[in-house]
């Protein structure tokens, strides 16, 4: 297990390393206690992306074989859960009446669901080629958005 995560965050460091100066992408920030990195988040401005939609990025991405790209859909917001929308079906016996919070209650978690996107930290050292794969897809793909928008149906 050391020599898997040890990989895993030499690997997301690489990741951050090399697509840092991506305008449109915000990467992972950490301090010195690292993530095991089941995943590398980040989240995609579409203002900074000449008003290319971040689904027209993930297709792209797709398109170049990169299909481990993927928007979290199984996971959201946690106050989006039952236990804080619907707390008196949760737990009748605690809660008399509806605890639905509304939404934008908590506008920073709801934005970074909204532009978020991920990609695996792979965990072999036989996944180099296909790490450096992501990375040389995803920097051609923003390089395209960033010169030629029209193209992902922008009217930059």
């Amino acid at each position: 297990m050391p020599e898997w995560l040890e990989r895993k965050r030499a690997y997301a460091a690489y990741f951050s390393e090399q697509l840092a100066d991506i305008p449109f992408l915000r990467l992972p920030v950490f301090s010195d206690r690292q993530p095991s990195w089941y995943a590398y988040v980040m989240n995609y401005d579409a203002d900074l992306a000449n008003g290319v939609p971040l689904r027209s990025f993930v297709k792209a991405l797709h398109a170049e074989g990169l299909v481990e790209v993927d928007l979290p859909i199984s996971t959201g917001p946690i106050h989006d859960l039952p236990l804080f929308t619907r707390t008196h079906e949760v737990l009748p016996r605690l809660y008399g009446g509806p605890a639905r919070r509304d939404h934008g209650e908590f506008p920073v978690a709801e934005a970074f669901y909204r532009t978020a996107f991920k990609i695996p930290v792979w965990v072999r050292e036989q996944d180099r080629s296909t790490v450096e794969g992501y990375v040389k897809g995803i920097r051609k793909v923003a390089a395209a958005i960033l010169e030629r928008p029209k193209v992902f149906g922008a009217q930059a």
